[in-house]
């Protein structure tokens, strides 16, 4: 096996460690812009790597590679969604492009990484869009490697601790009881009925997120749970949702009962036909954007202080999280973060289901009740 025999040197001039090798009549030369052992360590790391393995091109830059791996991310078939696609297309261009675009890819370093996370943190984005921006990187220097145009790996980059997070309301009582007991808007001066009120309480009590409801179908009910196997995007595009945990079945609680039985004598009263869970008022799917402007108009003429749709599923954590305990909690929200999965779903049993169900109800009635 070929092996190095120099060590990278120090360049004061361009303040970066420097390392020429050469194997089989090619002359090759890396960098690492991080200080101290930690970047001659990489440097060092990057030769040895190309000595052993070697790539397919050494010369590719970051522009490049990265709009050929943005197109194997646009959706192909069914299932698949084109948010991560527009979400990285996002941050290349704006974050990323800007500063390495002509950078090769192979001489990109994780202190490249760390300055373009720091300028966005001072930048004052949000703690989550730092994470992304990490996690955009470490998806396209996966590609990368898989391409052989580079042995380089995202590590040891650090999300600096006073970025802010971004903030989340929930409804408090008062608001929760008015949402679960007041079906008007106001229009023309007078009170009408809402008819996206029970798609409201629905979010509310299950905890779906907006476009698992949304995909939902009436067949999807049945035996007394609910089936969650899909979600409707802003794009209409119908999804397997946001991670492997999101497909799932619920328990109906009795209050998600009578919600759907209120769903159906609305669609009676508006002569509505569909298949859907939760319909539009022509029968086809919802339109997320749409039902946001209802829910602002019902929150405004009701004295409701402003949350958005999701935080409706985190009004339902809330609400939930004194009693319920938090692996089943997780079981019915579709949660993925810190899970355990096989201290979950290894032990899944049946009553499981029921008794958080049972759980979800105690925990509304103690504020509804009052």
């Amino acid at each position: 096996m070929k092996v190095r025999t120099n060590n990278a040197v120090w360049n004061e001039k361009y303040k970066r460690w420097q390392l020429q090798v050469q194997m089989d009549g090619v002359r090759r030369t890396f960098y690492s812009s991080t200080r101290g052992a930690a970047g001659k360590r990489e440097c060092n790391a990057k030769a040895d790597a190309w000595i052993q393995t070697g790539v397919a091109s050494t010369n590719r830059r970051m522009h490049t590679c990265v709009q050929e791996w943005l197109e194997t991310l646009k959706p192909t078939r069914e299932m698949q969604s084109s948010a991560a696609y527009k979400q990285y297309e996002y941050i290349m261009r704006v974050r990323i492009l800007p500063t390495l675009g002509r950078k090769r890819v192979d001489d990109v370093s994780n202190g490249d990484i760390q300055r373009i996370i720091n300028k966005a943190a001072n930048d004052g984005l949000s703690k989550k869009t730092l994470q992304n921006i990490r996690g955009c990187f470490v998806a396209f220097f996966k590609y990368a490697r898989k391409n052989r145009y580079t042995t380089f790996e995202v590590q040891d980059i650090d999300i600096p601790r006073d970025a802010p997070k971004v903030h989340k309301d929930v409804l408090q009582p008062d608001a929760l009881n008015t949402v679960l007991d007041v079906n008007t808007v106001t229009f023309r001066g007078k009170l009408v009925e809402d008819y996206y009120v029970n798609a409201y309480r629905w979010q509310l009590v299950t905890g779906m997120r907006p476009g698992e409801m949304i995909a939902r179908t009436k067949a999807d009910v049945r035996d007394g749970y609910v089936y969650i196997t899909s979600a409707r995007n802003n794009y209409g595009e119908i999804t397997r949702g946001k991670n492997d945990n999101a497909v799932r079945k619920i328990r109906l609680t009795p209050m998600a009962e009578k919600i759907l039985r209120d769903q159906a004598d609305a669609e009676r009263r508006f002569g509505i036909s569909s298949t859907l869970l939760f319909p539009d008022k022509d029968g086809g799917y919802l339109n997320e954007r749409n039902l946001y402007k209802h829910w602002c108009k019902f929150q405004k003429d009701n004295g409701i202080e402003h949350i958005s749709l999701y935080e409706l599923r985190h009004t339902f954590v809330s609400v939930c999280a004194e009693s319920v305990p938090e692996t089943l909690l997780k079981l019915v929200v579709g949660h993925s973060e810190n899970m355990d999965t096989t201290g979950v779903y290894g032990h899944f049993m049946r009553g499981q289901l029921e008794r958080a169900a049972d759980a979800i109800t105690s925990s509304f009635d103690s504020i509804t009740s009052k």
